[in-house]
């Protein structure tokens, strides 16, 4: 019989891979719903730069070009200049 899919599983190994100290990056395939990114960006036109806190709502598809998600914007920091749109 499969065991049901847990996330919380998922979190708990990640926690415990982190507090070993391994020097190969885990490698995390799927976001779950709840895990905050935080991520660098960079306008184009004009090219400020900001960085975001994002929160994962749901994971929508994926594909040949990757994982698309639903996200929610919790947090904004410009660095430099406007991005437009934020």
């Amino acid at each position: 019989m499969a065991v049901p899919y847990s996330a919380g599983t998922v979190r708990e190994l990640a926690r415990l891979y982190a507090g070993h100290e391994v020097l190969r990056p885990f490698r995390i395939r799927c976001h779950e719903p709840g895990a905050v990114l935080e991520v660098g960006l960079r306008g184009v036109f004009p090219g400020g730069r900001a960085d975001v806190r994002l929160e994962v709502e749901r994971f929508v598809g994926g594909g040949y070009a990757g994982q698309v998600y639903k996200v929610r914007l919790t947090d904004v920091v410009r660095r430099e200049g406007e991005v437009e749109g934020l």
